[in-house]
Order: structure tokens, then C-alpha cells, then sequence
């Protein structure tokens, strides 16, 4: 791993086996946005390289699926705010290869925190636009949410309350004036 590169680090996306999956980022001294993908193995301290997304990407999100799979939804390419992505991507433990998912409703990044995987293995995606919307890993689509926030909300973050309930908290809008506000969404 290269000390001159901003990596984003998805820590416990495979912690069932304790190993951590390293994904996309931005090469620091050049400005490249990768497509790179390492697996972090915390018993021997090693970084080993595994497949490469179909698109590079950073300021992106992952959730862990039920089946071991990790989701990567949205990010952007080199443009940032003009470059966002819609797409996704699997990644698929077993074969260590991504291949394509579904594209959200919505194009999205700065969202890394705004995700909420709930326990029937659903994701809901409320970060990067207003609009809230799921993955939904039975029929692998995303599903559109009633109600939106009060505008596109980048690094906001989403948890996952013991009610069932995603408390969606903050972040900033599309001019980086920050929000103190909240959203409670009921999961339908």
C-alpha cells in the first residue's frame, strides 16, 4: 500500500473472517481516482490485491449483504460533483471479481456514511441526493422511498436505531453550507 495515496478504508466489510476490503480512492500525488481493490489481512499484516472495479471510483459507500457479497454504490470519477455515478457494483468474496449491479435511481457520492443496512439485508441509501431510496438483494433493484430530505446530502451519516427506524443526521448541501438537521425514516 502506498503511503502517498488517499485510500478509502471500508473497515469490517469482510470481518466475518477479520479481513478488511480496501476499495477505489484517489491517488494523492496525481489526483487518479482508482479502480483498485486490496484485502487487508489483519492475522499477517499483508495487503493482497483482488479484482478491480469495472470503474474507478472514490467517495463511494459499501454495505456488507447477507450472502458475504459487499454492494459499492455510487462515488464520481476525477470531476467530482460533475462526474457522480448512479452505478453500482458486487463484489464477490468467493471469487474476488466485481461484476456490475443495478444503477440507483439517483446519481450519488460523498455518501460513505449515509447508508444503513437493515436486517432483512436491504440497504438504504439516503446520502448524496435528496431522495431516499433501497437495495433491495432479493430482486437486486433499487426501490424508490416516499419523502425526500431537504436537499442532496453529502457525508451525512444513517444508523440504524434498535426501533427498526435510520436516524439520517447533517451533512452538507451541493455549496457546502452545513445542516444541523435530522430525518427519521420508517422503513416500509
Amino acid at each position: 500500500m502506498s503511503v502517498n495515496s488517499e485510500w478509502i478504508v471500508l473497515q469490517g466489510i469482510l470481518a466475518r473472517r477479520g479481513r478488511v476490503l480496501i476499495i477505489g480512492g484517489r491517488q494523492a500525488r496525481r489526483g487518479e481516482i482508482l479502480r483498485t481493490a486490496e484485502i487487508f489481512d489483519p492475522s499477517t499484516g499483508q495487503f493482497q490485491p483482488t479484482g478491480d472495479m469495472s470503474s474507478p471510483r472514490h467517495k463511494h459507500a459499501a454495505a456488507l449483504l447477507p450472502d458475504g457479497r459487499v454492494l459499492v454504490l455510487g462515488g464520481s470519477d476525477v470531476r467530482d460533483q460533475r462526474g457522480r455515478y448512479r452505478s453500482s457494483e458486487i463484489y464477490d468474496p468467493k471469487t474476488g471479481n466485481f461484476t456490475n449491479g443495478p444503477d440507483m435511481r439517483w446519481p450519488r457520492f460523498k455518501l460513505s456514511d449515509a447508508i444503513a443496512v437493515l436486517p432483512s439485508g436491504a440497504v438504504l441509501v439516503a446520502g448524496g441526493a435528496a431522495q431516499l431510496e433501497f437495495y433491495d438483494p432479493g430482486s437486486q433493484t433499487f426501490v424508490f422511498v416516499q419523502g425526500e430530505l431537504s436537499g442532496p446530502r453529502e457525508f451525512a451519516t444513517a444508523s440504524l436505531l434498535p426501533s427498526g427506524e435510520i436516524l439520517v443526521l447533517g451533512g452538507y448541501d451541493q455549496q457546502i453550507r452545513t445542516s444541523a438537521s435530522a430525518w427519521l425514516v420508517r422503513v416500509p
